[in-house]
């Protein structure tokens, strides 16, 4: 059977990844290459049998997932437990309509957030507050789930309230401990992030996560939520903390966008932006990280729309700990952690780095 072939895969420590392609072996990604497996080819009968006994997660009936496919533009993520291991997967169409899923292996649970290698502020400072808008922000596959989901679990040791959390798809398994946790995943629970969030403003929560602010109308709402009273966690796609306002602003058309300005100066606590970086010995990857936090004088910034001057009271604000990820980035290369190369790739300001390493 397809899931037994699936969990012998997976049961190998070093195997991150499966991909499944109608027609073809099983293919598995082991200490980082993509290598063929030995299993014979997987049919469409296999496929369709595994979708339909996950179909739950999925949200899509399986004999309408073809339909769907094709309507998404050719693909859909959701989140599935076989056997004792849970992945995360990308349903997609390729070669002529053959069904393929990428599965990546999920851990049982997110690691404690003290160990991820966050900068301080971020939980002395940040995840003290009640209400606001906190961002975790970086490239595709640079963590922020994974810091999403120890944030939450972090609140959820550490707080008394009602989390509610919109994902796509539920990558960790959350359970109640000093907190009520409801996950809802688009596509299951929920049709959008706009959608989702609206409804969760009806269904009492303290804190909301909002896996990705993607669109207009949930930029908006998380806005409208982070200034009434509720602690709003939500992740975007860029790569510092200038750029991360910027994204949020122009949602706003030109003649809303001084009131988008205006609003963010109010709502934004903070910004951690993160990117993860190769080890120097070969071991795997470390988290760097930059940190924004919002002062008086970044939230005057925002609210005169003169983004430029962020990274300025950054540089000089390490006192109200924020934190520059050039800083880290050459902290790790004195300590030996990363090198020199690795530090000016992942750098968004390689120029500077560059000085403050003395390379030039």
């Amino acid at each position: 059977m397809l899931s037994e072939l699936i969990q012998q895969a997976a049961a190998e420590p070093q195997v991150t990844d499966i991909i499944l392609k109608e027609g073809d072996p099983m293919w598995v990604r082991l200490q980082g290459e993509v290598v063929r497996s030995e299993s014979s080819k997987v049919t469409r009968d296999q496929m369709q049998t595994l979708l339909k006994k996950h179909q739950q997660h999925i949200g899509v009936p399986a004999e309408n997932i073809q339909s769907v496919l094709e309507e998404k533009a050719g693909d859909l993520d959701f989140a599935i437990k076989v056997g004792q291991f849970r992945f995360r997967c990308n349903l997609y169409l390729t070669n002529g309509r053959r069904l393929a899923v990428a599965m990546r292996r999920l851990p049982d649970k997110a690691p404690p957030l003290a160990q991820l290698g966050l900068p301080d502020g971020y939980m002395k400072r940040l995840l003290t507050q009640s209400k606001g808008l906190l961002l975790v922000t970086g490239a595709t596959g640079s963590g922020k789930t994974t810091t999403l989901a120890s944030t939450v679990d972090f609140l959820n040791e550490s707080k008394s309230a009602h989390i509610i959390t919109l994902e796509d798809p539920v990558e960790y398994l959350l359970t109640s401990e000093s907190c009520l946790v409801d996950q809802r995943q688009i596509g299951r629970d929920t049709n959008s992030f706009s959608n989702g969030l609206r409804a969760a403003l009806r269904e009492d929560p303290d804190i909301l996560l909002i896996g990705e602010l993607r669109d207009f109308e949930t930029i908006k709402t998380a806005l409208a939520a982070a200034t009434t009273g509720h602690l709003v966690l939500g992740s975007l796609h860029t790569n510092s903390a200038r750029q991360s306002v910027e994204r949020l602003t122009s949602e706003f058309g030109a003649e809303r966008r001084d009131w988008a300005h205006m609003v963010l100066s109010q709502a934004l606590l903070g910004c951690v932006t993160q990117t993860l970086v190769p080890r120097a010995d070969g071991k795997g990857r470390v988290l760097a990280a930059e940190l924004m936090i919002c002062t008086p004088d970044i939230k005057t910034a925002i609210r005169d729309g003169k983004t430029s001057a962020i990274f300025n009271h950054m540089d000089t604000g390490s006192s109200f700990g924020q934190v520059l990820l050039n800083t880290t980035l050459r902290n790790f290369v004195r300590s030996g952690v990363i090198t020199a190369d690795e530090a000016l790739y992942a750098s968004y300001d390689p120029a500077n780095l560059r000085k403050e390493l003395g390379l030039a």
